[in-house]
């Protein structure tokens, strides 16, 4: 059996999360991202067999809202997937995951959708910059706009609102954390990034023009080594940063629930979540992480 997790249930979500990390990783992730009340767990005679956490959205696709629903962490997929896609169909005719191994996942129905470049970089082939225009504390309101501004061009992407970016910015206090550049008093890019040791790792980017990117990367780096960037296949990053290494990364799998009432809702013929989601012309971009 599956259900939603119980108060009382946060030790063995705990208890089985914890395998899963290494280095007490674990603490960190507990603490800034895993949300103990959007988690379900199975049982088989009364013993816990897996856990998933799964965060609901509201899909932009083909410029039209969709609820559905994320799973952003699993233990054990095998024992809790078929209850718990069972579960979610009911309201959802889309599921989500992300992941780094589409393997494991395709057996449950789910496609690769989105796919992005990780960038790898040496520091000192990036131009050099002053810090005009740098905004070191972009309001939540602006970045929602910033977001909402560049999406326009994407599709498959989720809403966000003023409180997932303060998520994200109480998520990233003690190890990075989200920069802008504004022109004439207007933000109008943003970075959201991680810093590890001497290396940055820039996990979302979104901008109006190329070299106001440049300049956050270029701020940003400052007394580091390596810079390790993540962006859509789409955003022809290699433009920006052509002496970068690139490797390609699948990140987020859809499974698409209700095939029939897919198709009646966008008037077309699919034959896979992946036709369905490159239907139509605008390209996928997706970097949520929860």
């Amino acid at each position: 059996m599956i259900r939603e997790a119980k108060p009382e249930d946060t030790s063995i979500i705990d208890s089985m999360m914890t395998k899963k990390f290494k280095n007490g990783d674990y603490k960190r992730y507990r603490e800034k991202i895993l949300k103990h009340d959007k988690c379900y767990i199975s049982l088989d005679q009364g013993e816990y067999t897996g856990m998933a956490y799964v965060e609901p959205k509201v899909l932009s696709l083909h410029d039209t809202l969709i609820k559905t629903s994320y799973i952003v962490d699993v233990v054990n997929a095998d024992a809790i997937m078929d209850q718990l896609l069972s579960l979610l169909s009911r309201d959802d005719i889309i599921t989500l995951v992300r992941t780094d191994n589409s393997e494991s996942f395709e057996k449950f129905g789910f496609e690769p959708v989105v796919e992005s470049f990780e960038y790898n970089l040496n520091t000192s082939l990036l131009s050099n910059f002053d810090v005009a225009g740098i905004n070191l504390e972009p309001s939540n309101e602006s970045l929602v706009k910033v977001y909402q501004q560049f999406t326009r061009h994407f599709t498959g992407f989720f809403t966000r609102d003023t409180d997932y970016f303060e998520r994200m910015k109480t998520e990233l206090s003690s190890y990075g954390g989200i920069i802008g550049f504004n022109v004439d008093d207007q933000l109008v890019a943003y970075i959201i990034y991680e810093i590890h040791d001497s290396v940055v790792h820039v996990r979302e980017c979104c901008y109006l023009k190329s070299g106001h990117l440049l300049r956050l990367l270029s701020f940003i780096t400052r007394g580091k080594s390596r810079l390790i960037l993540c962006a859509s296949v789409h955003e022809h990053m290699n433009r920006i940063l052509p002496d970068a290494k690139k490797v390609r990364k699948q990140t987020i799998m859809a499974r698409i629930n209700d095939k029939e009432l897919f198709e009646r809702l966008f008037h077309i013929k699919i034959i896979s979540a992946y036709s369905g989601f490159n239907a139509f012309a605008k390209p996928l971009w997706n970097q949520d992480i929860y």
